[in-house]
């Protein structure tokens, strides 16, 4: 990875990388014994949550 991703900062690589910026990496183990790797959307954030979050500011 050459990029830094919120709590996961690299000196060596400081800037972030806009197209991880909303999505988790998913990486197992396929059964014929080869790593997948999907990108997976962040679901939308509740709307009673975002307001919790709004008042807190």
């Amino acid at each position: 990875r050459k990029e830094s991703r919120g709590a996961h900062f690299r000196e060596d690589f400081p800037d972030k990388a806009d197209k991880f910026a909303k999505v988790n990496t998913i990486i197992w183990q396929g059964e014929d014994g080869r790593m997948q790797i999907r990108l997976e959307a962040f679901p939308e954030m509740p709307e009673l949550l975002k307001q919790i979050i709004e008042e807190m500011k």
